[in-house]
């Protein structure tokens, strides 16, 4: 089984067809004892990698359900996709279960709740993937019945992150070719950055770091231009993603 997986690994991160390396996914699942196969690329933008139509013919997802999903966006609301925004490796919800604490649900998340009773999903396999730029993608395998996700997440656990990861490498942009001039600020730079980051004024980043606080607004200047950035708190939200300072932490 595990060479089976590790050469479905390579054949998805060699395949330059979208539509190739979903079945190649789906594949994957199967061999797990999981039905069907879904791919989000943005779980806060609940942006699928496919359009509705194409997802819907290709996986065999109900077009209406589909449609359903993106127009309301259940991505933003459900609770397995919310956790994909914290989570580093794979996890296992119950599609039924986990609704159990939840409080009054949304319209929108009503009507999940009957799309997903409706098909009869019930064990759902995520595997998040930290894309740059604050991106969050989903790799999903759902099953109608019970599976033992936790054996199957402690022996494969590694290998589905790594599919994860070649899938959607091969199939976003190259960032790194668009942002990395972006990433060259002055250590001095990033150090105003982090302190406004951490919750301090234009003033205290000044006092702390021995300047005026005209030469802070300058810097500030200096690196919206760099970053595009049309204010301080939209900078310093793409430094961030980008990974010049560190995630902004209560």
């Amino acid at each position: 089984m595990e060479q089976r997986i590790e050469q479905l690994r390579n054949a998805i991160a060699a395949s330059a067809d979208t539509d190739a390396a979903l079945l190649l996914l789906r594949e994957v699942g199967e061999l797990l004892g999981f039905s069907e196969t879904g791919v989000v690329y943005d779980v806060a933008g609940n942006r699928p990698l496919l359009d509705a139509g194409r997802q819907a013919d290709l996986l065999g997802w109900p077009k209406e359900i589909v449609d359903r999903w993106s127009a309301n966006g259940y991505c933003r609301q459900h609770p397995a996709y919310m956790r994909c925004r914290f989570s580093k490796m794979p996890f296992a919800v119950d599609n039924a279960a986990i609704w159990d604490d939840a409080p009054a649900p949304s319209r929108a998340q009503a009507q999940m709740r009957c799309d997903i009773s409706e098909l009869g999903l019930r064990t759902m396999l995520t595997v998040p993937v930290h894309l740059p730029l604050g991106h969050t993608a989903a790799i999903n395998w759902i099953a109608r019945e019970a599976v033992p996700t936790q054996a199957i997440i402690e022996r494969y656990g590694h290998q589905l992150l790594a599919i994860g990861h070649s899938f959607m490498a091969a199939r976003t942009p190259d960032y790194e070719a668009v942002f990395g001039d972006l990433a060259h600020l002055t250590d001095r730079q990033i150090d105003c950055l982090a302190l406004l980051a951490s919750g301090r004024t234009v003033q205290e980043t000044g006092m702390l770091l021995a300047i005026s606080e005209h030469t802070v607004r300058d810097h500030l200047r200096a690196i919206c231009e760099r970053l595009d950035a049309v204010s301080t708190t939209h900078a310093v939200a793409l430094a961030a993603q980008l990974g010049i300072i560190d995630p902004v932490r209560h």
